[in-house]
């Protein structure tokens, strides 16, 4: 089987991993020539991709079995080009080239609006007012328009991703004693990296469309979560500020029910506060 991963970060290569462990012939894209010889050991095969200028794309889809989308923008202001673009050229291509792989696109929780608290389902409605989110969201609807080809489309909307090297226990002593934007309490929502994995390869073998929510089963208030932490592990408590504007979205409980009734079981329904 062939795999695409466009954009090979912190999900791509761990998606990377693990079908070229199965055997798979993997294809990474990167958009940085530093981080070429460093795909190596995690593909069969490295590209320069821009999102722009879609040559190679155009060269090496027709062959593949699973493209996955696993964007990360480096700025703000590359959201166009790093999601938007990429999404419109995958479109281009599939609107004359005669295949059909299934596509897995990673998403963000941050497309739903804020709802005071309250729970957020696929069907929720979306950010369609702030730039960032509503390139998001832009990006979703021009991916879901493959259908029209006869490709299978799947989205999933991330939580906040932790994992290998990106711990809660770190995030939280990295954090000790400072101020933070905000009262804390707003709802928090993670995945751990092992179930984003787990999930593609889930869709991917049971050949589902749609869209789904990628969230653990813990919703703990911000503020309370990261005090308990604190206390637990002999920690300061991180301080707040009202004052300060917040970086986290709007406030809710992201249901994961919908994957679930699916058939998919999560490797981490809990937060895993230690990790190697």
């Amino acid at each position: 089987m062939r795999v695409l991963i466009i954009g090979c970060g912190y999900v791509g290569k761990a998606l990377a991993k693990h079908f070229l462990s199965h055997g798979h012939f993997v294809t990474v894209t990167t958009r940085h020539q530093e981080n070429v010889e460093s795909l190596r050991s995690c593909s069969s095969q490295v590209l320069l991709f821009d999102g722009k200028d879609y040559t190679d794309l155009q060269n090496v889809l027709p062959t593949q079995d699973l493209v996955l989308l696993t964007l990360a923008a480096d700025s703000p202001d590359q959201y166009q080009n790093t999601y938007l673009k990429t999404a419109q050229s995958i479109l281009s291509i599939a609107a004359h080239t005669p295949c059909s792989p299934m596509l897995i696109y990673t998403s963000s929780t941050s497309v739903y609006k804020e709802n005071q608290g309250g729970v957020a389902l696929e069907d929720s409605s979306l950010e369609e007012t702030r730039p960032l989110a509503s390139i998001l969201v832009e990006t979703e609807k021009t991916l879901q328009k493959l259908s029209q080809y006869g490709w299978k489309a799947c989205i999933f909307r991330l939580s906040e991703i932790y994992g290998p090297g990106r711990s809660i226990l770190d995030r939280i002593k990295n954090l000790e004693g400072k101020k933070l934007p905000g009262d804390g309490n707003k709802y928090t929502n993670m995945i751990h990296l092992d179930d984003i994995v787990g999930a593609s390869n889930f869709v991917f073998q049971n050949g589902l469309k749609g869209i789904f929510n990628l969230s653990d089963d813990d919703h703990f208030l911000r503020k309370e979560w990261y005090d308990q932490i604190a206390e637990t592990y002999s920690l300061k408590k991180v301080e707040w500020d009202e004052t300060l504007a917040t970086h986290h979205g709007g406030n809710k409980k992201v249901s994961n029910q919908k994957i679930k009734e699916a058939g998919y079981i999560f490797k981490c329904p809990h937060r895993q506060i230690k990790i190697p």
